[in-house]
């Protein structure tokens, strides 16, 4: 489960530095949202 956050941080990580993640979501709240879903 550890290994899932960690993924769904370095994904919204990578979809902020492509300038894809909306202004609304931060990379945590982006990763804790993913993190969720898939759980």
């Amino acid at each position: 489960m550890r290994n899932w956050h960690h993924g769904s941080t370095r994904l919204m990580s990578r979809l902020a530095d492509e300038g894809r993640l909306t202004a609304t979501w931060t990379v945590e709240t982006g990763a804790d949202m993913l993190w969720g879903l898939m759980s």
